[in-house]
């Protein structure tokens, strides 16, 4: 877990926010895998580019920024839920990945930088893919929390090739999409409260009664869908995409065959995936094949035309279109609308 306790008085919380908005040069040598090192420089370079902005920034933001509220910085949907879940409106929370946006093409922009080096705690996934993140926020001197959702999570599953028709190599990597995990997600509300209230123990009871309330809603969803899984006709779903659900399949007892790997960068239709997943279609006798929220339907159409199975949307909450967020929509209402996905699938 990447928190630990600090003094709560009200004198020593303002004393580390004014630390926390400080900001220093990247000092040491960066270690990164090659596909990662343009990325980085290219980040970078903006990063040291923006330091006078950021420091004029900072001075002018002292004068109307409220000392004695918290601000969080969480870089995806994901992140952002379990946060708005447990603060409310008792914090200053902002989401660094707009809505719609990809998250797995998605550049960070100067602003984007500022923004996490300018909060009090800073919640993302974490992993093998969010790697630079990490290491440009240890060497730019950046003191304050980081909550990692993958290094928190009780519950890891390594990513695996079973079933998954695109796997060039096995890798030993933890599989990042730890929230589709039920478990997961009331044990990282539960500890993001933890977190919370070790920052401001003013507002400590209020944190635990939303995290127990939103954890209450988690284990109903849950109910629900164990309920269904078990009287269901079938037990296997053809995923026409890529597939960030092991944790959620391996929880509620699913099989799978899926075009590609949860994180995967490249998904161009091939003839051999078509063809592969209409056998499987054909031979198993499956009615509906799924794609992830957001994403390409060319796939999962053209499985659709060959077979006339129909295509239906799992939504994995790992991203959340304009429309969605304005509305308010949460984990738990993303993933409820997975129960109908489910019915028809597995029925």
């Amino acid at each position: 877990m990447l928190f630990t306790p600090m003094n709560t008085s009200s004198q020593n919380i303002k004393t580390a926010k004014m630390k926390s908005r400080s900001i220093h040069l990247p000092a040491g040598n960066f270690i990164l895998s090659p596909f990662l090192l343009y990325s980085f420089l290219v980040r970078k370079l903006i990063f040291l580019l923006l330091i006078p902005l950021f420091l004029f920034t900072s001075c002018e933001r002292k004068e109307v920024i409220d000392e004695d509220r918290i601000v969080i910085s969480a870089l995806d949907f994901p992140s952002y839920d379990i946060a708005r879940s447990v603060v409310k409106d008792r914090a200053d929370l902002v989401m660094i990945l707009p809505p719609g946006a990809s998250v797995h093409s998605y550049e960070l922009t100067s602003s984007d930088v500022i923004k996490i080096l300018s909060s009090d705690v800073f919640i993302f996934t974490g992993g093998e893919s969010q790697s630079y993140i990490k290491e440009l926020l240890e060497n730019s001197g950046f003191s304050s929390r980081i909550f990692s959702l993958l290094e928190t999570s009780p519950v890891k599953l390594k990513e695996q090739s079973e079933g998954i028709i695109n796997i060039h190599a096995e890798d030993e990597a933890y599989d990042e999409h730890v929230w589709t995990s039920l478990e997961n997600e009331k044990a990282l509300v539960s500890s993001f409260s933890s977190l919370l209230a070790s920052l401001d123990e003013e507002n400590a009871s209020f944190y635990a009664e939303n995290a127990e309330e939103y954890v209450s809603e988690i284990e109903k969803l849950e109910e629900e869908i164990k309920s269904l899984v078990s009287s269901s006709l079938r037990k296997e779903i053809v995923i026409a995409d890529r597939f960030p659900l092991l944790y959620f399949f391996t929880e509620f007892g699913l099989s799978w065959y899926a075009a590609y790997p949860g994180c995967a960068e490249e998904t161009e239709v091939n003839a051999k995936t078509v063809s592969l997943l209409i056998d499987i279609v054909r031979e198993r006798d499956i009615p509906s094949v799924v794609h992830m929220e957001l994403s390409s339907q060319l796939l999962s159409d053209a499985i659709s035309k060959e077979t006339g199975c129909s295509v239906l949307t799992f939504n994995s909450v790992h991203t959340i279109s304009k429309e969605d967020f304005e509305a308010g929509e949460t984990y738990i209402s993303l993933m409820r609308r997975n129960i109908e996905t489910l019915k028809e699938a597995l029925n």
